[in-house]
């Protein structure tokens, strides 16, 4: 009897593969680590001779010591695993300790590696080896492990060139003098208070005083003012220009000339009271520019009439050259400008300014005058001014008759005597018109309804209303030629100062 067997599917022999394979894969493992856990078990029994620490490497095929041991020697003198830091302690001291993670030693915090005593190399203090290093402001970093100034403290030379930590103000000191000091907030040095950086006499840039600064550029008499930050002079000198360049504190009088002195209020050198600066910057006496009203003026003979408004009193002038009669005229009962000097006096050679036209001349004479003097010629006022006499003809002689010159006395005596018939006067005035006749001082006083004695009186007071005016006159004279001279002794006086 035929048994029917069914035809094996293709897929179902796959699988049978994939199974088989995935169990041998399987099988292969366990054995391997089997066999790995027998080696490992081997190799420590081996690696044993070096202590319970010991382990056996694979990778390098030897032993090996676990993590924070090495290899050193035991109590016998045999080669074991011991802790790092024991090591490290042997070898450097009991500063250091084991780093496991570069498998070396190191020393501990605040310690670094150098000489001991002994010449050993050994972990000891960093603050004791930059202390001998650097001097006692120096200290350990352990971040850098190196050595650094503490603070208040840098780098810088000892007596002998050595470079040390010295103090800070030390430092600056050294570079810049005695008068510095060390910023720690921007890390550098500056002066103190009143000294700034500069070549001192040696030719050293140093902290020096900064009235020093003030004096080597403005003269001795210079200070520093701190509230401003500025050089300024002492009290009783000014800044000026030196002679060549530059400026200098100089005493007031010096600058301005005797007639000044200094202001302690502004802090400035001024000139005297009655003083003004001139155009050569000294003091000297107000010139004074009065105004007057030209009341009168005669071009022809260069002579006017002037009113002060300063004192109202009138003058009679002579001027010079220099201003024209054209310019001069336009001022005729106007302003102008007297410039009287140092006074307030009219004198010879004070200036007549006219302001408008840019024209000077000088006063060449002045006299005293009044309301009613005027330049006009006078007009006279004489009764018998153009009056002739008429006269009698003459009776014929005998000596008429004959060509005899007749001699000067007898006909003076002829027209002396007495004539029989009354006088027939007949006065003009200016205008040629009949006026009263009048033929004798009796007549005159007898017209006029005044008597002799009043008519004396009035000669009188005439003649005494003169006599003062030229006294005035001479007197004024004689002060316009005393000025002339005194003006004269003050210039020849200043050109000797000079």
């Amino acid at each position: 009897m035929n048994i029917l067997f069914p035809k094996p599917d293709s897929g179902f022999g796959a699988k049978c593969i994939l199974r088989s394979t995935i169990l041998a894969c399987a099988f292969l493992i366990l054995f391997g680590l089997f066999f790995i856990k027998i080696e490992e078990i081997k190799a420590y029994g081996e690696c044993s001779q070096y202590g319970i620490m010991a382990m056996y490497d694979i990778l390098t095929n030897s032993c090996k010591c676990m993590s924070g041991y090495v290899f050193g020697k035991d109590l016998f003198g045999q080669t074991t695993c011991v802790s790092g830091d024991i090591a490290c302690h042997d070898k450097y001291g009991i500063y250091s300790r084991y780093n496991s993670l570069n498998s070396s030693c190191e020393c501990s915090y605040g310690y670094m590696f150098d000489e001991d005593f002994m010449g050993r190399m050994k972990c000891v203090s960093g603050d004791s080896v930059c202390v001998d290093e650097y001097g006692f402001g120096a200290e350990y970093d352990n971040l850098s492990g190196k050595c650094k100034c503490r603070y208040g403290y840098i780098f810088g030379k000892d007596i002998s060139g050595n470079t040390k930590c010295i103090s800070n103000n030390k430092y600056c000191e050294d570079k810049y003098g005695y008068n510095s000091t060390y910023n720690s907030l921007s890390g550098s040095c500056e002066c103190l208070s009143g000294y700034a950086l500069d070549k001192d006499s040696l030719g050293r840039i140093q902290c020096v005083s900064q009235d020093s600064i003030c004096q080597s550029t403005y003269g001795l008499n210079s200070k520093y003012n701190s509230l401003t930050d500025k050089c300024e002079c002492k009290s009783g000198y000014e800044m000026t220009l030196k002679n060549s360049s530059g400026l200098e504190c100089v005493l007031c009088f010096s600058k301005y000339g005797l007639h000044s002195s200094y202001n302690y209020l502004s802090k400035k050198c001024e000139c005297d009271s009655g003083y003004t600066l001139n155009d050569d910057n000294q003091c000297v006496k107000k010139q004074n520019n009065v105004y007057f009203i030209l009341e009168e003026i005669d071009t022809d003979n260069k002579k006017a009439i002037i009113k002060s408004e300063y004192d109202f009193r009138y003058y009679l002038i002579s001027y010079g050259v220099g201003c024209y009669a054209s310019s001069i005229r336009r001022y005729l009962n106007n302003r102008i400008v007297v410039n009287l000097g140092t006074d307030f006096n009219v004198d010879m050679w004070d200036k007549i300014v006219l302001q408008n036209d840019n024209e000077f001349c000088d006063i060449t004479r002045v006299e005293r005058a009044y309301s009613d003097t005027t330049l006009k010629p006078k007009e006279n006022t004489n009764i018998y001014q153009n009056f002739i006499p008429p006269t009698s003809p003459p009776a014929k002689t005998e000596s008429q008759n004959n060509p005899v010159s007749t001699p000067i006395t007898q006909i003076v005596n002829q027209q002396s005597s007495p004539s029989p018939k009354p006088l027939n006067l007949k006065p003009v005035d200016k205008e040629n018109k009949p006026i009263i006749a009048i033929s004798s001082v009796a007549e005159l006083i007898q017209a006029s309804g005044t008597s002799e004695v009043t008519l004396n009186k009035a000669a009188d007071a005439k003649e005494q209303k003169t006599e003062p005016i030229v006294k005035k006159q001479k007197l004024s004279l004689f002060a316009s030629v005393s000025n002339f001279f005194t003006k004269i002794s003050k210039w020849v006086i200043g050109i000797f100062k000079k």
